[in-house]
């Protein structure tokens, strides 16, 4: 596991070298110095906790830096210098815990999680992109730019953490600004990307800054005339609740959720609601869900990352799935109604792999059944060499093995 360099020099993610030991203990174990490190080397993620020295992960990967392990006077420092206040350490040390935004000039705005563990203070840091990607930079299907422009329903952005989840939702928010005209009202604890007023006004309100508490926000949005509802993650019953009936009553409603695949994703929903109510909330699903985006990134051979996107569209034929609750049947009607612009992980694995911007083993890790995968990479192999005769093997050696599926919830 490489360590990470401490100096100024402009570094890509694979090009990592020691901290200095000259620079000074205090300088190293400074937050602004540690973010700045984050961002020289396009970390996405800090980790600070007593025993190890800081880590970040780069492109999905932890590494380590190269200097001494913290002790529990550094990581006290440290959340001293982001809970600004004697009442905000002292609420910390009472509740065992605190979220806050963070933002420093020159280096980016931040989300922190703080945290007590074994008697010492950690911290995970997570680094926030405030320019919005396009759909071009992000090689996103052509197909999101539909399901941004819907005029009413409700559609989830789901994946685990790091997935890429907050990006593509924003990416989908900045292509309907950039194409209709409307009210566009972002619920967000924090606000992540910063929208511009551009063929719609756009207004951002962060829970505990702009709203009390996500109650209150979810209350006053039908009040506010929005045409699109940016909901954040769905984390319960009520907030699934507000996403369901906002979808109903005629607006365009967007949210994210953990989960691993749109089957998942509706079985997860369901199990929100006690049983004697499932039958009502898969009616509702059925006429008021409008699609599932998927998302996963995959590792690029020379390094960063790719999108491995699913798109599940709801149609007559899906909705009775839905209502019967046959969720394992969607994968099907997402490779049988690609007319509808839908595909499954599978396929969307595949597609990156004959791009040449994933490797064999990569695409079977990220589609939901590696063998398929396996067997239409082998097929294309034989495609691209003339048709090799039946039975004979072209082309690289495929692995030839089941992927355990991560469960999403496990990851931080």
């Amino acid at each position: 596991m490489p360590p990470i360099n401490s100096k100024n020099e402009s570094l890509t993610p694979n090009a990592v070298a020691p901290f200095s030991h000259e620079e000074s203990r205090m300088a190293v174990f400074s937050m602004e110095a540690l973010l700045k490190l984050m961002v020289q080397n396009q970390g996405s993620d800090l980790f600070l906790s007593v025993g190890a020295p800081p880590a970040m992960k780069i492109d999905g990967e932890m590494r380590r830096f190269k200097a001494e392990n913290l002790s529990p006077e550094d990581t006290d420092q440290l959340a001293r210098e982001i809970l600004e206040t004697e009442q905000a350490w002292e609420e910390f040390r009472t509740k065992g815990g605190a979220n806050l935004a963070l933002s420093y000039d020159h280096i980016g705005r931040f989300r922190a999680n703080v945290f007590r563990q074994r008697h010492s203070v950690g911290m995970v840091i997570r680094r926030i992109n405030t320019e919005v990607p396009t759909f071009e930079e992000l090689n996103l299907p052509e197909a999101l730019k539909d399901i941004a422009s819907y005029s009413r329903g409700l559609v989830f952005v789901i994946g685990a953490t790091g997935s890429g989840k907050s990006t593509t939702l924003a990416s989908m928010i900045d292509y309907r600004n950039r194409n209709h005209a409307g009210h566009i009202l972002t619920l967000e604890d924090p606000i992540e990307f910063v929208h511009d007023h551009k063929q719609s006004l756009v207004n951002q309100r962060e829970i505990g800054m702009d709203a009390e508490d996500w109650e209150s926000a979810l209350n006053d949005a039908l009040r506010q005339a929005p045409d699109v509802v940016l909901v954040g993650e769905i984390r319960n019953r009520e907030s699934m609740e507000h996403a369901l009936h906002l979808a109903d009553t005629g607006h365009l409603t967007l949210a994210t959720l953990h989960s691993t695949n749109a089957a998942q994703t509706l079985d997860r929903i369901r199990n929100m609601f006690p049983e004697d109510r499932h039958d009502q909330i898969l009616q509702d699903l059925s006429l008021n869900l409008r699609a599932i985006v998927g998302q996963r990134l995959a590792r690029r051979p020379e390094g960063g990352r790719a999108g491995v996107v699913e798109i599940f569209v709801n149609t007559p034929r899906a909705a009775d799935f839905i209502i019967g609750e046959q969720f394992g049947a969607l994968k099907d009607v997402m490779e049988e109604d690609q007319q509808f612009g839908m595909q499954s992980f599978d396929e969307a694995a595949i597609q990156l792999y004959k791009e040449g911007k994933i490797d064999a083993e990569e695409a079977m890790r990220q589609g939901d059944s590696a063998n398929n995968v396996r067997i239409a990479i082998k097929n294309h192999e034989r495609e691209q060499q003339g048709g090799a005769a039946e039975g004979e093997e072209s082309g690289p050696e495929i692995p030839d093995f089941e992927i355990q599926e991560e469960d999403p919830d496990s990851e931080g």
